[in-house]
């Protein structure tokens, strides 16, 4: 039988959909798919599991390269994708320790590196968009471009609140 379910996470904070994931596990329902918010689960035995999610952007041939990566990541297990997000789970160790997909600094810094290439480049789309919803005339457009405004100023602190994450993380590594 399979569940799903419709949940929108804010956005860039992955650990409330990990955990939301995870307790989907310990219920009997193991993620297969996620399209537009809606997660599609499939029944399976309750397990305690740690979910993670990686951000991969492949160059062409996209398929080759994603089937390099996933079997690259031999340990973890490949649940589901949406764009460049994929997410994989692990069995819990018996001792309830942590395990993580990024096992040292190097490959938790690559990480986030590659998201914060994406933000900042959709940051300029918003911030191009804006201005030329505002330079064109006509009363919709300048309501447009204010609301335009608006998300872009929305967007800022999500970006910026991800870049402090950032900081912390580099820092904790050269210390």
């Amino acid at each position: 039988m399979e569940k799903k379910i419709f949940k929108v996470f804010p956005g860039f904070e992955r650990k409330k959909e990990k955990k939301f994931l995870e307790e989907m596990f310990l219920k009997g329902y193991k993620l297969v798919s996620i399209k537009r918010n809606t997660y599609y689960f499939e029944v399976v035995k309750p397990e305690n599991v740690t979910y993670e999610f990686d951000f991969q952007t492949f160059k062409y041939p996209k398929k080759e390269r994603e089937r390099e990566y996933l079997s690259f990541i031999s340990k973890w297990n490949f649940t589901a994708n949406r764009g460049p997000y994929y997410w994989f789970y692990i069995i819990k160790n018996k001792d309830g320790s942590n395990v993580s997909l990024f096992n040292n600094n190097e490959s938790k810094m690559n990480f986030l590196k590659r998201q914060l290439k994406i933000f900042i480049l959709f940051s300029v789309f918003l911030i191009f968009n804006s201005s030329m919803l505002l330079l064109n005339t006509g009363i919709i457009f300048t309501y447009m471009g204010a609301l335009s405004i608006i998300l872009t100023v929305f967007y800022f602190y999500e970006v910026i609140k991800f870049y402090i994450r950032y900081r912390e993380v580099k820092n904790d590594i050269l210390e």
